[in-house]
């Protein structure tokens, strides 16, 4: 992908994103445990299915990532809750009906964009 930089990912797909990208890319889980299992019980708390319908979460859902230095979220299923629009700050660039990537405003987030 060409991307570098740190990346807030669910632990089950941790792994093996910090298995093909680094070193030029970290993640916040790997399944070995999180980075800050503070961040990690923050999303799991919000990220249930109904909170995922519910957009008047959305802002809690943008509070969690940034409130750790990341460049990127790579989710499994929705990053944000439905109908939701998240800040400028973000900018989704993949999505399908598994997972999406949102890229971040960060330097290193508008460098990968810039190369998009």
């Amino acid at each position: 992908t060409g991307f570098e930089g740190r990346v807030f990912v669910q632990p089950k797909w941790g792994g093996y994103l910090l298995y093909r990208l680094w070193p030029k890319v970290t993640v916040s889980s790997d399944g070995r445990g999180p980075f800050s299992e503070e961040a990690m019980l923050a999303h799991w708390r919000v990220a249930s299915p109904d909170n995922l319908r519910d957009p008047a979460l959305g802002p809690e859902f943008e509070a969690i990532y940034a409130r750790w230095p990341v460049d990127a979220v790579v989710a499994i299923g929705p990053a944000f809750p439905e109908a939701y629009r998240p800040t400028a700050q973000w900018t989704r660039v993949y999505s399908d009906a598994l997972s999406e990537l949102w890229i971040r405003s960060t330097e290193a987030g508008r460098s990968y964009l810039d190369r998009l």
